[in-house]
């Protein structure tokens, strides 16, 4: 049986974001950690938990099964989905060649809610 893998970075936060954990992360142009609102923005991660105020540390998801993200929309399980400004959504649109797809549910999930969900970041038009 094999163990997953969760890959963790620690970084400082550009804006305060205690209270958003869950949400899709970026860094700002200071190279500070921001909440991610657009599916064309470079996400980072998941964050996993927030500073309280600038400069503070925050941790960030990069990779594997974060167990709780923020849902935008309601989605399947194992729906690929995008940054927004309500956290992860659903909504790609079809030949969309801009933007990031930041992973998928790992169960059904109901927006507003806080579900499983595995990090694995992907530039969207990359075969």
């Amino acid at each position: 049986m094999s163990v997953p893998v969760v890959l963790q970075e620690k970084l400082y936060a550009g804006a305060a974001l205690l209270g958003k954990e869950g949400y899709p992360v970026k860094l700002d142009g200071s190279g500070k950690v921001v909440l991610a609102t657009a599916a064309t923005d470079i996400v980072i991660g998941i964050l996993d938990r927030g500073g309280e105020a600038i400069g503070d540390y925050c941790e960030i998801i990069v990779s594997g099964e974060c167990t709780r993200a923020q849902c935008a929309s309601n989605a399947a399980a194992f729906t690929f989905c995008v940054a927004s400004a309500t956290g992860l959504d659903d909504t790609i649109t079809t030949g969309a060649s801009t933007g990031y797809i930041v992973g998928r549910w790992l169960q059904s999930a109901v927006s507003g809610g806080q579900y499983r969900f595995d990090v694995n970041i992907t530039p969207m038009g990359v075969a």
